[in-house]
């Protein structure tokens, strides 16, 4: 197991020696998210909600998930990301619902 930080990646193999990458990976700190406001906005979507928590990190693949739809995220601090409410995936005929989580690595 590592710890936090950065660890530069190597690959090796019978077949072609060892070959160091220089390409770093990053191991940070589980991301924890204690509130999100506001908490509802139009189906059409484009409501702007402030995401708080902890362990935020700034990446370029970090992402706010609506159901299945992923948006980018705006990262402000290590505990606060923003992200814009895409529009409904269904026109309820009343109030609908989505399960919010973050990614900060896109997947």
């Amino acid at each position: 197991a590592h710890g936090m930080g950065l660890v530069t990646l190597g690959l090796s193999g019978e077949e072609f020696g060892t070959i160091m990458s220089g390409v770093q990976f990053r191991y940070a700190p589980d991301a924890l998210v204690s509130s999100m406001s506001p908490l509802s906005g139009p189906t059409v979507g484009g409501t702007r909600v402030q995401v708080h928590g902890r362990n935020f990190i700034d990446s370029d693949a970090m992402a706010c998930r609506f159901d299945a739809i992923l948006v980018p995220a705006r990262w402000i601090s290590t505990s606060l990301l923003e992200c814009n409410v895409p529009a409904a995936s269904v026109a309820p005929s009343g109030p609908a619902e989505a399960v919010v989580s973050i990614t900060l690595n896109g997947a």
